[in-house]
């Protein structure tokens, strides 16, 4: 969920629901489970939009984030070779890839794209900057999942890993990347769920996941070792330009 300047709640998810409420809807109920995404009134007594997002395969909405001027950036995973795109970055992938869609205050669609490889991605959570450039993270098993200026390649394939964690930032338009960086080491990382990144006041993007990976690149670290166990927490910052 996000709140606008005005109160009003964004808010979305999943459904399986043929008969979920619907006003301006970009889409109708789609095979299996679809995307949703929903803004309510400040007193919680008006549908402003509300619509399904999806095509034929799985969608799932996991982060939203809303901008000064109302608009709406909502990422999460999507398993349909025909989700909706509207200038996007990428097409369809692959297995599952994440998406990034932006839409308008009244609920239209101003850009959306898939992002990912040929392997299984999907995005958890989304921040936007002051100038309107949504920072996505989440989980990659592609070798492939495309980068710009990045601060490492695919960690997980050295030691035949399955995931890193990657953060990537969007141009205003959508349809470039700012940067993209895979964020990992030899072993398994991910994002877990939502409320996965933040920025701070002067752009700075703060991440939290979990890892498995004992070499999790550190930097004037409050525990620079891997503690054991099944997993640790991780909590990173990285500066706004992506270094």
């Amino acid at each position: 969920i996000a709140v606008d300047a005005a109160g009003n709640m964004i808010v979305t998810g999943m459904t399986p629901a043929t008969d979920f409420p619907t006003v301006n809807p970009l889409q109708t109920n789609q095979p299996g489970f679809d995307a949703f995404v929903a803004k309510i009134s400040a007193d919680s007594q008006t549908l402003l939009y509300a619509t399904y997002l999806g095509g034929a395969g799985s969608d799932e909405g996991y982060g939203v984030a809303v901008d000064a001027s109302g608009a709406a950036y909502v990422a999460g995973e999507t398993g349909s070779s025909d989700f909706p795109t509207l200038t996007p970055f990428q097409g369809d992938q692959g297995v599952s890839d994440a998406f990034v869609v932006k839409l308008s205050p009244g609920g239209q669609l101003v850009y959306a794209t898939y992002l990912g490889g040929l392997a299984i991605d999907g995005a958890r959570d989304v921040a936007v900057d002051d100038q309107g450039r949504a920072v996505v993270t989440g989980m990659t098993r592609s070798t492939g999942f495309p980068t710009q200026n990045p601060l490492m390649g695919p960690q997980f394939a050295v030691n035949g890993a399955s995931s890193d964690a990657f953060v990537t930032q969007l141009s205003a338009d959508g349809q470039a990347l700012v940067f993209s960086n895979y964020l990992g080491g030899g072993n398994n990382e991910n994002i877990e769920g939502r409320g996965g990144v933040a920025l701070d006041g002067a752009g700075n993007i703060v991440v939290v996941g979990t890892t498995r990976s004992t070499d999790f690149p550190v930097a004037n670290a409050r525990q620079a070792a891997y503690g054991g166990g099944l997993a640790d927490a991780f909590l990173a910052r990285i500066r706004g330009d992506g270094s």
